[in-house]
């Protein structure tokens, strides 16, 4: 790591909700931990009551109890109880450990790092990713990856097979006597999701003009040959992993417009993927887009004060965040992939009385270019 080899490394947070605590500990917890770390001495504070379980997984290193040192430092300073707050702990440990300057992340709270400071600490911030290595992903970790896309592709096929039984009356689709409704297939995917332990957040079902705001999870009824866009991004609970795939279903015929909107969708990923391998630029896959939305005429501007056409990045890293590192979009010329990224490849075009079209898949990079890590058909019309 790109850090001060004097500094211990203290990291303070939920590993659930901190991906780089969670890669360095390797324990996941709903509640706080402290971690310490400097050259290979590697410490973990945990609650006591998960100091068995903590030990289990945590791999070489201590693991010490919270409640246990508050109550060792109150009777060596002669207090009347101990103190469990984060301050406290970080200090008492570090005294244990014989340290005095330290490197924090860039989310560390303040009030933490004044306390440090004041307990007599040299803090510092680090600068840049705090984990380089999780840009490139191991085997294990793209076989994580992959076992919850599996399972997020399970999920749209059971949303696609309640799309197809549905009937088409009055323009719209119909469940019996029931119109077919945004909300129902995000309950179909998302349950389907958690009944293999995946968690899925958000999941966007956005129907017509919706999908023009590439981010709104969708609503209400859905009429025949009008495009609906499917973006799924669980996290398994059991790794903590994420997955990403987004389809475009149309339920009857598209328009000649929408088939060529989808068609340029489709060019324009396998452009981008052509571009990408291990030492590549990450800008020019996003250019290679660009340029082939502009050469089939599709234009990006605002339009009816609204901005429309292709109106986000190309795509973006996946691992134990849904949106990591790197981003590939019009980034520093000099950033390039390397070989284990795995990233989403995703363009989109969005216009106000079309609606939007957005397909994505996941991909690895390799030396000689990508391998695919989603298998889900991309056909349009189903």
């Amino acid at each position: 790591m790109a850090r001060s080899r004097t500094a211990c490394l203290f990291l303070y947070g939920v590993p659930e909700n901190d991906a780089d605590l969670l890669y360095l500990a390797r324990f996941p917890a709903p509640d706080p931990i402290l971690y310490f770390a400097k050259g290979s001495r590697r410490v973990l504070l945990v609650p006591d009551f998960e100091i068995g379980r903590a030990r289990k997984i945590f791999g070489p290193g201590q693991v010490w109890g919270m409640q246990t040192l508050a109550r060792e430092e109150a009777e060596r300073r002669g207090a009347a109880f101990p103190d469990l707050s984060p301050a406290a702990l970080a200090l008492s440990a570090l005294r244990r450990l014989g340290e005095r300057q330290l490197e924090v992340a860039e989310n560390c709270p303040v009030r933490l790092v004044e306390r440090l400071r004041e307990g007599g600490m040299r803090v510092s911030v680090h600068d840049g990713p705090l984990v380089p290595g999780r840009l490139s992903k191991t085997p294990s970790e793209i076989s994580r990856i992959v076992s919850v896309q599996r399972h997020t592709e399970r999920a749209l096929a059971a949303a696609e097979a309640v799309m197809r039984h549905a009937t088409i009356r009055r323009g719209y689709l119909w469940l019996g006597k029931k119109l077919l409704l945004a909300e129902d297939l995000r309950r179909v995917i998302n349950l389907c999701l958690l009944e293999a332990d995946c968690l899925a957040s958000h999941t966007i079902v956005a129907v017509g003009d919706q999908a023009v705001d590439p981010h709104e999870e969708g609503h209400g009824p859905i009429r025949a040959g009008e495009p609906v866009v499917l973006d799924v991004f669980p996290r398994s609970t059991r790794t903590f992993y994420f997955a990403d795939i987004t389809r475009t279903w149309v339920r009857g015929r598209a328009d000649p417009q929408l088939l060529r909107q989808h068609r340029a969708v489709f060019e324009a990923q396998r452009a981008a993927m052509r571009v990408m391998r291990a030492g590549a630029s990450i800008r020019r896959a996003h250019e290679e887009v660009l340029r082939c939305f502009i050469a089939r005429g599709f234009l990006t501007g605002e339009r009816d004060g609204r901005l429309q056409g292709f109106t986000h990045s190309t795509g973006h890293g996946v691992g134990l965040e849904i949106h990591e590192p790197p981003r590939v979009g019009p980034v520093d010329p000099k950033l390039r992939f390397r070989e284990g990224m795995v990233v989403t490849v995703e363009p989109g075009l969005y216009y106000l009385g079309r609606g939007g079209v957005r397909i994505e898949d996941m991909v690895v990079i390799t030396r000689r270019g990508v391998r695919n890590l989603t298998r889900y058909h991309k056909r349009l019309e189903i």
